[in-house]
């Protein structure tokens, strides 16, 4: 990712907006995510950018975070979150 590690799916990561990482100054920050369809929460480290999330309220989840919250066959679900 754009913070200079290479990461498997199985590294439970997050990519923040394109205007929220601004120069990497999130990386390696540890964010507190849950999802608002299934109850169920998790954390995450900032690795990346994400340049097709337009709010400021999206992040681009790894495997590892995203199964951690919903199935991935929902392939999207609503999220409230916050560095921890």
């Amino acid at each position: 990712g754009n913070c200079g590690t290479v990461h498997s799916d199985s590294d439970s990561i997050v990519a923040l907006t394109t205007s929220m990482y601004g120069s990497g100054d999130h990386c390696g920050q540890t964010v507190s995510i849950c999802s608002t369809d299934t109850g169920k929460c998790t954390s995450a480290t900032v690795a990346d950018s994400c340049p097709s999330c337009t709010s400021s309220g999206d992040l681009d989840l790894s495997v590892a975070a995203f199964t951690a919250l919903a199935d991935t066959s929902a392939g999207v679900t609503s999220i409230t979150w916050s560095f921890a």
